[in-house]
């Protein structure tokens, strides 16, 4: 039964009253899992329920959450020196590639709490550690880690660099899999920047890479990696005929989703065969593409993002109450997460269904993620953002408020070197302003 009004507190004055001390995240975490959505609060006139103005707490739900979050602390720092171990038994044997390859290890369990900067750190010791070792296995592991989190978080030059670099200490060691590895890497953050031809001349180093190492096809991931990147590059290019036909060998050639890693693999087939299919006008396959996607075992960043998509098809299609369906489903997961990352990526896709209802309240949502953000240093997602909150201003009728959105989203593109995206954001405002 829902609290009375009487029992009931709000859930933003409850967060705006607690000290903005580190310690006390868990426990923010654990009052947003939690708290209801009530949208029959006559206070709430927030656009989705995942915004704490939309939701309350009965007050006995403040010592459960400070009980949860007390557990979460205790097993995060229980398992983070459980996992200290064998680095520290590595550092007092003097065992330098066993002390980076843990230090590796632990920046990717760090990077499972959603800690990408603490994870970041762990890497920069590993190859602090490996830069002198003769045997470069650890050294290549932790830069092709650190250019991933770099990636995420928008650090795209630092990425580059880092893969690169991955990439021509793979090829000195003669191990032609990171070798690989490292130049779809490189190509992704090429991709990202525009420079198509760069990252084609990567794509095409990596086939003879593996034509040369694994003829036979031992390493089918690899192989439908490859041939995933080479589809998206086509689609970002608008060579249709050429992408569905990369796309069409990269799913023969992916291995079955039986991990998470290669369910990601297979959830991002379908991002890009459902973006084809919609630049094909293809709509209703394109949200069939979407939908099975979703039926695999993913991690959350994966199911969110095809989730984004989704939402917006139905709702150009005119199946609002299917993209209210999935919006209800990822409020409810995301909240549960504890990851500032993914709760900006969901309020980013509820401000871009806002703005297809042009819904006057969804600046709150494009607020919250840009907030977001910009505390965790996501830039690429902050750059895009902005673009997309201009687009909401102008939906509704803000151009002047939509020209200043958009300058900011173009000066954070070009120093990202997000060249297609600002490119977008200077075509935008020359048409706003003649317009």
């Amino acid at each position: 039964m829902s609290p009375t009004l009487a029992t009931v507190l709000r859930l933003h004055e409850v967060l705006g009253a607690l000290p903005e001390l580190d310690e006390l995240v868990e426990l923010r975490w654990a009052l947003m899992a939690r708290s209801q959505a009530d949208p029959q609060a006559t206070w709430c006139a927030a656009p989705s329920s995942a915004l704490a103005e939309a939701r309350h707490l009965a007050p006995e739900a403040l010592a459960e959450a400070a009980f949860h979050a007390q557990s979460t602390l205790h097993t995060y720092v229980d398992e983070l020196f459980r996992r200290l171990q064998p680095c520290l038994a590595a550092l007092g044997r003097g065992d330098r590639p066993a002390l980076a390859h843990g230090w590796i290890d632990l920046g990717r369990w760090l990077e499972t709490w959603s800690l990408l900067d603490r994870a970041e750190r762990c890497y920069r010791a590993a190859c602090a550690i490996a830069a002198s070792l003769t045997d470069k296995r650890a050294e290549i592991r932790a830069l092709r880690r650190w250019g991933r989190v770099q990636l995420a978080r928008g650090a795209l030059a630092e990425a580059r660099a880092h893969f690169r670099r991955a990439a021509e200490l793979a090829a000195g060691a003669d191990d032609a899999r990171e070798v690989v590895r490292a130049l779809l890497g490189w190509g992704e953050v090429l991709v990202l920047q525009g420079d198509w031809g760069g990252a084609s001349d990567l794509h095409r180093q990596a086939h003879d890479a593996l034509e040369r190492a694994d003829p036979a096809g031992a390493w089918p991931r690899e192989w439908g990696r490859l041939l995933l990147d080479r589809g998206r590059l086509a689609l970002f290019r608008r060579r249709l005929d050429e992408a569905e036909a990369w796309l069409d060998e990269a799913q023969r050639r992916l291995p079955p989703a039986r991990d998470p890693a290669t369910a990601v693999d297979h959830a991002l087939w379908h991002h890009c065969q459902g973006q084809l299919r919609r630049a094909q006008g293809r709509d209703a396959e394109a949200r069939r593409c979407w939908e099975a996607g979703l039926e695999l075992p993913l991690p959350l960043l994966a199911w969110l993002f095809l989730v984004a998509d989704l939402m917006l098809a139905y709702e150009e299609a005119g199946l609002g109450p299917l993209a209210d369906e999935y919006r209800a489903e990822a409020e409810r997961r995301v909240l549960a997460a504890h990851s500032p990352y993914a709760l900006a990526v969901l309020y980013h896709a509820l401000g871009n269904l806002g703005r297809l209802r042009r819904q006057a309240d969804a600046f709150a949502l494009f607020e919250r993620a840009l907030e977001l953000a910009r505390a965790e240093g996501y830039e690429r997602l902050e750059a895009e953002l902005w673009l997309d909150y201009a687009r909401w201003r102008a939906a509704v009728g803000e151009r002047e408020e939509a020209l200043v959105c958009l300058d900011r989203a173009g000066d954070l593109l070009m120093r990202l070197g997000l060249e297609p995206l600002a490119d977008e954001a200077r075509a935008l405002r020359t048409a706003w302003s003649s317009g």
